[in-house]
C-alpha cells in the first residue's frame, strides 16, 4: 500500500487490491484490504488425504478439489473500469 502510494495510485480509485487469508494487516490499512478467507485446516487436512491416496494408489489419476472460499469485502477493490475506446454493455 505504501509503494502504490508513492506512486501516486489511490485504492480502489486507481486499481483493485485483494488479498489472500485474513490476517490482521489486512484491516491496518486504509482503506482495509477486501480478502478470499480459506480454511487452513480444510485445506491441509484434505492435501493429506490426498497424499496418502496418491501413495496407496501411484497410478490414480490426479484428483482436483475445491474447498470452499469467501470473499469479504472491506473497502478496497471497486468497480471495474471499461478499457478506454469501449462502450460499456448493457446485458
Amino acid at each position: 500500500m505504501s509503494a502504490l502510494h508513492d506512486l501516486g495510485l489511490r485504492v480502489p480509485e486507481a486499481l483493485s487490491l485483494v488479498a489472500c487469508d485474513d490476517v490482521d494487516l489486512t484491516r491496518l490499512h486504509e482503506p482495509p484490504i477486501d480478502v478470499i478467507t480459506r480454511d487452513p485446516l480444510e485445506l491441509g487436512r484434505t492435501a493429506a488425504e490426498l497424499l496418502l491416496q496418491r501413495r496407496q494408489d501411484p497410478e490414480a489419476p490426479p484428483r482436483r478439489m475445491l474447498l470452499p472460499t469467501t470473499f469479504v469485502r472491506r473497502g478496497s477493490s471497486g468497480e471495474a473500469a471499461v478499457p478506454a475506446g469501449r462502450a460499456a454493455r448493457s446485458a
